[in-house]
């Protein structure tokens, strides 16, 4: 009878430290699929020229983070543009000169990054 105590003791033991063992690889599963938030201009490229009768095509891709993002387009020089990740506007919607286009994107925990590229129009 001590016999199977002690054996049953052990086998208790044993599965209470697996038990703890996946708890902490739950944690640490959780923290590791948190990628570092990151935001890049997919289009228009970096010196890519507009010309102000045509529709040109602004798009943005951002990973990591917790979802759901906010997203903000700006230029140097028409101040904001778009509050959504990809949209079309005409290049006269943007006045002739050098711009630095910025995505700004902000994730649902308040952290943000951004990416920019220069663009000319004409």
């Amino acid at each position: 009878m001590n016999r199977t105590v002690l054996i049953g003791s052990i086998f208790l033991v044993l599965l209470c430290a697996g038990c703890l063992d996946q708890g902490s690889n739950e944690s640490d599963s959780k923290s590791a699929s948190t990628e570092k938030l990151t935001a890049a201009i997919i289009s228009p490229h970096a010196g890519d020229i507009l010309s102000t009768g045509q529709n040109y095509k602004f798009e943005g891709r951002v990973t990591g983070g917790q979802a759901p993002y906010t997203y903000s387009w700006s230029s140097s020089i028409n101040g904001p543009i778009s509050s959504d990740l990809s949209f079309s506007k005409k290049g006269s919607g943007l006045s002739p000169g050098e711009h630095i286009l910025i995505l700004k994107a902000t994730d649902s925990t308040g952290e943000s990054t951004q990416a920019s590229v220069i663009i000319r129009v004409m």
